[in-house]
């Protein structure tokens, strides 16, 4: 099982906004409620894929190696 990429978190506003679009056309008589609860859940998606991708290779490979510090200096 490969590495889970960093990007994919990313995805999810994307995801989001397709997803309120095609419920608008699929579904014209929904409210905004309804459009926005199927874009927090369909934007949800890949960040929550992306934990389970991640503790499922850090079960299998052990953790992630930590990100190097970070100064606010330059």
């Amino acid at each position: 099982m490969p590495k889970p990429p960093h990007w994919l978190p990313w995805l999810g506003p994307g995801f989001a906004g397709i997803a309120a679009g095609l419920a608008v056309n699929v579904w014209p008589f929904a409210g905004f409620l309804q459009i926005v609860l199927i874009s927090v859940v369909v934007g949800l998606v890949p960040s929550v894929g992306g934990l389970i991708w991640r503790k499922l290779w850090e079960r299998k490979n052990g953790p992630l190696p930590p990100k190097p510090p970070t100064s606010g200096v330059r």
